[in-house]
């Protein structure tokens, strides 16, 4: 491995070794430059593929262009890919690939199996329980009832608490009336024929206006 430091100053050169005791390449890099500009440190990688891990990542083998860093980020991680993982134990037993989990404990699952594929979790313990695909959580807790909560896959959002709207809101007009079952009951859409307001009441659409 080729390595370069491009400011020769004693204090700087001693820094960034430190700095590059925490980093490791999983994969077919073989050469990194450190630089300092006098204002950051800018990491340099030669191949594209390569892992950042810090103090992260002790299982990975040939899994590529992961970046974690925090304590066992990332900690089941093998040959997957493409994964951000950034807080202490964030992703601990994830499995999957393309996920964005920022937090300490995010999406930790060590209550159950680990996380799967292409969800984004921000937050203090947020998705601790969560085990699939395609998800979003917003929260500052482990609660299996985010205060943001999607999925990707089906274009969902849920917003669990009491929503402001300091101006106008805007429903786009729907052509095709929707399902009105128990399930459904509160349900509100703006209708594009009659140009009515209704609400479902959980058996029928209710005219508002």
């Amino acid at each position: 491995m080729k390595n370069k430091y491009t400011n020769k100053s004693f204090s700087t050169t001693f820094l960034l070794s430190i700095l590059f005791c925490f980093f490791s390449y999983v994969g077919q890099a073989q050469y990194y430059e450190i630089d300092y500009n006098g204002d950051n440190f800018i990491v340099k990688l030669a191949n594209s593929g390569a892992n950042v891990l810090i103090d992260a990542g002790d299982n990975l083998t040939t899994g590529l262009s992961n970046t974690l860093i925090g304590s066992s980020a990332g900690q089941m991680l093998t040959t997957q890919s493409e994964n951000t993982f950034i807080g202490k134990q964030a992703g601990f037993q994830c499995t999957g690939i393309k996920n964005v989990v920022i937090g300490s404990g995010a999406a930790n699952g060590q209550s159950g199996g680990g996380l799967g594929s292409n969800n984004i979790i921000i937050g203090y313990q947020a998705g601790w329980f969560e085990q699939g695909d395609n998800k979003l959580y917003i929260e500052n807790s482990d609660s299996i009832d985010p205060l943001i909560y999607g999925e990707f896959d089906n274009d969902l959002v849920k917003i669990n608490g009491t929503v402001h709207v300091q101006e106008v809101m805007k429903l786009k007009p729907l052509s095709t009336t929707p399902t009105c079952a128990a399930a459904d009951k509160g349900t509100l859409y703006m209708d594009d024929g009659t140009n009515k307001l209704r609400l479902c009441d959980g058996t029928a659409w209710i005219d508002l206006n």
